[in-house]
């Protein structure tokens, strides 16, 4: 059989790993842009996708065009991408070819959070307060009031992409005058990353674990093979991931286990799935669904000993078998299964009880990815206290560890190119030790997944290796029974803003300054800031550029002061230069590991002129613009303020149409222009409540998304 995978780097190796074991010639896909794609070794053939970027392995009639042009009998999207896109699932059926994974009705009723959501609330099982929408703006504010009475001033309203995963197209809101502003940038980011822009809202419950149950179903029936605690997490993405989860109480256990059974089953569920929850306490909610694969299924891998690929790829030929008619096949196919599932809980009712109880398991494991990203000091001034900086370059040398129990998933090797075009994960370092259930020697895995990642070596880009292995050092060093005693989704982030604040004078060793950072020593420039949901990417500026202080306007108005990138990425919007804009007005917008960046300004100004244009790709630090500091009285209202990006001079003019003028005006209601990144952080708390009649932009708390 010939299976085409419609995925890239490391998850396109590892599917193609276990096809071509078992005796599958394996069909890969690459964009125009990657000129020595990662993954292309793997492959028995090779095919270009048109288009650049992420954008292009979105393209399903390319896909479907590739699909048949190669003979394929079987399409894996993997995980991101295609792989929750019912449209893609359902057009290649239709074409003749076999789905590795889940009915298109099945991705589309998950992929519906809401819709999700209103399956586990008829199943009575425990569901975050929310709204299925946001259009209602009081209502939104009357959620973020009951969350404030319930769990704390702290407490926040989420704003996430109805057909949403992987922690995008998410907002924070922690004051009721965000609202706007938040769902235009969710919706934005959603529509980019998604293909849909609507959004959902519900409380984010603070002092939570992210605790997530792997599952597979056959349509009438569902097997619970395990869980995992994903609650290491940056920016509402994670970084590091435990099997099974640790010092989880067994009542809660069993429940989260039962409840996803349930939902499986109630759904018709076929194919490997993971439903996720937060727990708190004995307190448990289900999130979601995601009918895909998940990154971090090597864990359950490393502790079942199953392959998980491949009976996701047994159910599909088996399925493929039956069309056939192949009868011999379908029934050999069918026996596999079963003999794989026997030891695992099972479910065949709602009405029954899982049996056994709990899922076995022969060893412990953690899995820690490798992200081409560093975490750097902001200055004292600023909140959170720190950055986070995506990185890109050539690899100049890459060598991993090797031995019993260590296992690497990676597409890369001396020579590749890693770029901001795609996310920030080159690899996963999947480390186990066997243990009997019930006597996990936690320390012992650590002590083992902190040698193993001291010993990669990876030369001409910046990654988070130092930090991983520092957040495994300070694991191994409480004192108290019970390591995971604090362990929540926000721990890692307030974490490194007292690792930054405790040493600031001293920065680590792999978050040193990248290339095209440096500015001339005679140019001032704005700090650069934005608003993004989770991946803070902050200009590289010197300390005397960046605190370039309100007082200073006056004597500084006429001098033309440099606008440089934030981050790597893709240039998608500029206003229009001449314009004069407030404080916080966004001037621009830029993509970066599939991530969107709005620049923001600090300071009133007026550009002057962009040295890029709308589709441009620019370097982190790069002069991409130039502007004056004004009087805030001589700016322009917010909602005067344009943004285009359709064409534009040599001089760097945007136009665009009226209709999409008309549609940018309320995004821009409360945004600004580059000069400091501006992390949404809860503990960024320094918001100006003033009337959004007379300053929209004033009312903006920082918030951590």
């Amino acid at each position: 059989m010939r299976l085409l995978i419609a995925n890239r780097s490391e998850i396109a190796v590892r599917i193609a790993q276990t096809a071509q074991r078992m005796g599958m010639e394996a069909i890969g896909v690459y964009a125009s842009d990657e000129r020595r794609p990662h993954h292309g070794r793997f492959f028995h053939e090779l095919f270009e996708l048109p288009g650049t970027g992420a954008s292009a392995y979105l393209n399903i009639e390319a896909i479907l065009q590739i699909a048949t042009k190669a003979s394929a009998d079987l399409v894996h999207p993997g995980y991101g991408f295609l792989s929750e896109n019912a449209d893609a699932a359902r057009s290649l059926i239709k074409a003749g070819f076999q789905w590795v994974g889940p009915s298109p009705s099945v991705i589309s009723l998950m992929g519906n959070k809401p819709a999700a959501i209103a399956l586990a609330k008829q199943l009575e099982i425990p569901t975050v307060p929310g709204l299925s929408s946001t259009h209602d703006v009081q209502e939104l504010a009357a959620l973020l009031k009951n969350a404030q009475e319930s769990f704390g001033r702290n407490a926040r309203v989420l704003l996430k992409a109805r057909a949403g995963g992987g922690g995008r197209g998410i907002r924070a809101v922690s004051e009721p005058e965000q609202f706007d502003l938040m769902i235009n940038q969710a919706s934005k980011e959603a529509k980019a990353s998604f293909g849909e822009a609507g959004l959902y809202a519900e409380i984010e419950i603070p002092d939570v674990r992210h605790i997530e149950v792997q599952f597979i179903g056959d349509g009438q029936r569902s097997w619970i093979l395990g869980d995992r605690d994903c609650s290491f997490q940056r920016r509402r993405q994670k970084f590091m991931e435990l099997a099974p989860a640790p010092s989880l109480a067994e009542k809660t256990r069993a429940a989260l286990h039962r409840a996803t059974a349930k939902l499986a089953i109630e759904s018709a569920y076929r194919g490997v799935g993971t439903a996720e929850f937060i727990v708190r306490g004995e307190s448990w909610w289900f999130i979601e669904v995601n009918a895909r694969l998940q990154v971090e299924h090597t864990v359950t891998e490393a502790t079942t000993g199953l392959d998980l690929v491949e009976l996701q790829l047994k159910l599909a030929s088996k399925d493929s078998a039956r069309l056939q008619f192949n009868c011999n096949k379908h029934d050999g196919i069918e026996t596999s299964i079963s003999i794989a599932l026997a030891p695992f809980p099972k479910l065949n009712s709602v009405h029954e009880e899982l049996e056994p109880r709990f899922a076995p398991y022969h060893s412990i494991a953690v899995q820690c990815r490798v992200l081409a990203e560093s975490y750097e000091p902001e200055p004292e001034s600023h909140s959170p206290g720190w950055r986070l900086n995506p990185s890109a370059g050539n690899i100049l040398a890459w060598k991993t560890p090797r031995g019993a129990g260590l296992r690497i998933d990676h597409a890369i090797e001396n020579g590749d190119v890693v770029t901001t075009n795609f996310d920030s994960m080159i690899a996963k370092l999947i480390v186990s030790i066997p243990c009997a259930s019930g006597e996990a020697d936690w320390d012992r895995l650590l002590l083992k997944a902190r040698s193993a990642l001291s010993d990669v070596e990876i030369e001409g880009l910046k990654t988070n290796i130092h930090w991983v292995v520092v957040v495994l050092t300070e694991l191994l060093s409480k004192k108290e029974t019970n390591p995971w005693v604090d362990l929540t989704t926000q721990w890692f982030d307030e974490w490194l803003t007292v690792q930054f604040s405790d040493t600031r004078a001293s920065v680590p060793k792999h978050s040193g300054q990248g290339p095209g950072t440096k500015q001339k020593e005679d140019e001032k420039s704005f700090e650069l800031s934005e608003q993004i949901q989770r991946e803070p990417r902050q200009a590289q500026l010197e300390p005397r550029q960046a605190q370039l202080e309100p007082r200073q306007i006056q004597q500084e108005t006429r001098q033309i002061q440099g606008i440089y990138a934030p981050t790597d990425g893709l240039v998608l919007e500029l206003i229009h230069s001449g314009l004069r804009v407030r404080k916080g007005t966004e001037i621009g917008l830029i993509e970066s590991m599939k991530m969107h960046h709005a620049l923001e300004a600090a300071l009133p100004l007026q550009v002057i002129t962009w040295h890029v244009e709308t589709g441009s790709q620019v370097r982190e630090g790069q002069k991409i613009g130039e502007a004056l500091a004004v009087e805030s009285r001589s700016c322009v209202l917010d909602d005067s303020v344009s943004i285009a990006n359709d064409s534009q001079s040599n001089e760097g003019k945007h136009h665009r149409n009226a209709s999409d003028q008309s549609q940018r005006t309320e995004a821009l209601n409360e945004k600004g222009i580059p000069t400091k990144k501006k992390n949404k952080n809860r503990s960024r708390n320094r918001s100006r409540s003033r009337s959004r009649k007379r300053n929209s932009n004033s009312a903006r708390r920082r918030l951590d998304e």
